[in-house]
């Protein structure tokens, strides 16, 4: 039985309690990690009402660590040993306390390292590490305690591992090491990471023509077992979610310092240099497919596209194309308001797909759309005066052509006037 996000997030909210430690099992690049330190860190600073921000994330791979790591260096206090806890490993209030007083006693001083009241101590890759690091892990596993020195009782334990054990270098699970854990199947849908991919592209941090592709192309996000052992055979580079979101980054990157990828893609079908940047990145075969798409797809958009068949990959399209080459709208422009000069009545589908295009455009584009579409002819003229009669189409308009304050004052001019006016709302006012 495997959990999702959406599962998984569930699990932390409401069953996860700070003595017991989470584990997800999955194969790599599914998204553990940034799932841990996002999502599950945004839930827990909730369920204990506090900043996102000062919930802290302590991030240890097992693969790294040796006993001695973990268990810390002996101190000589009064003629007894004590075990110095690791400077990472945050600390209990109560044994602070005991630490001090023998340490002050002997002449030596306990300076905590980390003092975040609640956290998430993140143990990855705990099946990697070895037998002589797995056994030190039993304590701080099942007990949240290193050689009996707690952990503050607001602070998790989350753990991951790649458990299939016929793909990875891995150490089997003792039995007994296992059953401490609280151990899922972890694995995202791929609607989980489509919208994910399409957040980051939304706020800049990759290229949206890898989440274009990717809506296209469902079966390239997750590699099966056989293409992970036949590329490990051949210690070649094969593709996985985090190894999309790292192209998306790389194509993002060339593209703001002004190397436009996408239009030189297109223009040069000889030398194509972006296959040979995306397989570092995705493999030779999924590399090959997606710099297809980007040269004889992505981008290339008609007014049917937008008015017809509006979904994820014409976003995507559109994302990219405000990214890259913004002008191209002007040209799109006009085709659209071509097309609705042929139209007698406008669907409701229509409609709603104008929306959602003028929502993707660059601001001044949205003011010469509107202008265009309200002249073009008295046809478009009325479509464009009863298109424009909910909050959400009136609220674009505004904040396109007014200044911030000149909408503020529409704003509050429309609630005083329409009770519950909701500039989010698409229902018809009149």
């Amino acid at each position: 039985m495997t959990m999702n996000i959406a599962e998984a997030s569930l699990y932390v909210k409401h069953f996860l309690t700070p003595y017991h430690t989470f584990c997800l099992s999955a194969n790599h690049g599914v998204g553990k990690s940034a799932v841990v330190k996002n999502v599950f860190r945004k839930i827990l600073a909730e369920k204990h009402g506090i900043p996102v921000e000062e919930f802290a994330v302590v991030d240890r791979r097992a693969s790294q660590l040796d006993p001695s790591d973990l268990i810390g260096g002996t101190w000589n206090v009064g003629g007894q040993t004590f075990n110095a806890p690791p400077y990472w490993l945050p600390v209990h209030e109560d044994d602070q306390k005991w630490l001090k007083e023998r340490l002050t006693a002997a002449g030596r001083e306990w300076v905590p390292f980390n003092t975040s009241k609640y956290g998430i101590l993140f143990l990855d890759e705990v099946i990697r590490g070895t037998k002589l690091t797995q056994q030190a892990l039993f304590e701080l596993i099942y007990d949240h305690s290193v050689h009996g020195i707690r952990l503050p009782d607001t602070w998790y334990v989350i753990a991951a591992i790649n458990g299939n054990l016929d793909l990875y270098d891995a150490s089997r699970q003792d039995p007994a090491w296992t059953d401490r854990l609280v151990l899922v199947e972890f694995y995202p849908t791929k609607g989980e990471y489509l919208q994910f991919m399409n957040e980051e592209a939304d706020a800049g941090r990759i290229h949206p023509s890898v989440p274009s592709f990717l809506y296209k192309f469902e079966d390239l996000i997750d590699p099966d077992d056989k293409i992970i052992e036949e590329n490990a055979a051949r210690a070649v580079k094969g593709f996985s979610r985090r190894s999309w979101y790292r192209l998306g980054e790389s194509v993002q990157k060339a593209v703001t310092s002004g190397y436009d990828t996408i239009s030189i893609t297109q223009k040069d079908k000889e030398n194509n240099f972006l296959q040979k940047a995306a397989t570092g990145h995705v493999g030779d075969a999924a590399a090959a497919s997606y710099s297809e798409y980007v040269r004889d797809e992505y981008g290339t958009l008609s007014a049917k596209d937008i008015l017809e068949d509006f979904n994820e990959i014409t976003a995507g399209k559109l994302k990219g194309l405000k990214a890259s080459n913004p002008l191209a709208f002007g040209g799109l422009n006009e085709a659209i308001i071509e097309e609705l000069n042929k139209k007698t009545k406008l669907s409701e589908k229509v409609e709603k797909n104008i929306l959602q295009y003028l929502e993707l455009c660059p601001r001044e584009i949205i003011t010469s759309f509107w202008t265009g579409w309200g002249t073009k002819s008295d046809k478009c003229k009325s479509q464009s005066t009863a298109w424009n009669t909910t909050p959400r189409r009136m609220s674009l308009l505004i904040r396109a052509s007014a200044p911030d304050k000149g909408y503020d004052n529409w704003l509050a001019s429309m609630v005083k006037k329409f009770a519950g006016f909701d500039a989010t709302s698409d229902s018809r006012l009149v």
